[in-house]
């Protein structure tokens, strides 16, 4: 039987948050010679309501905007998005 998704708790919706901008953070200085970007926080994070499935980490989405001011837009117009993602997720 799956496990229901629950809210989080205000307390635990800051955490959340704080958690995602390191994360985000984080890919802003690993990727620093290479993308430029923006990012911003979508779906039901946006209005507080971050859900969690027991033992789960938490659901916030991320929208995330390539700059063409990046070193790889300039070098091959990201002709390549398989290998835009895998620098995103390695």
């Amino acid at each position: 039987m799956k496990k229901a998704m629950k809210r989080v708790t205000k307390k635990q919706s800051a955490a959340a948050r704080q958690f995602g901008a390191k994360l985000i953070g984080g890919l802003h200085r690993g990727l620093k010679g290479f993308y430029r970007f923006q990012s911003r926080m979508v779906g039901s994070a946006v209005w507080n309501t971050i859900l969690k499935e027991d033992g789960k980490p938490w659901d916030i989405d991320y929208q995330i905007l390539l700059s063409n001011k990046s070193k790889v837009y300039k070098e091959n117009r990201f002709n390549d998005p398989t290998k835009i993602k895998e620098d995103f997720f390695n």
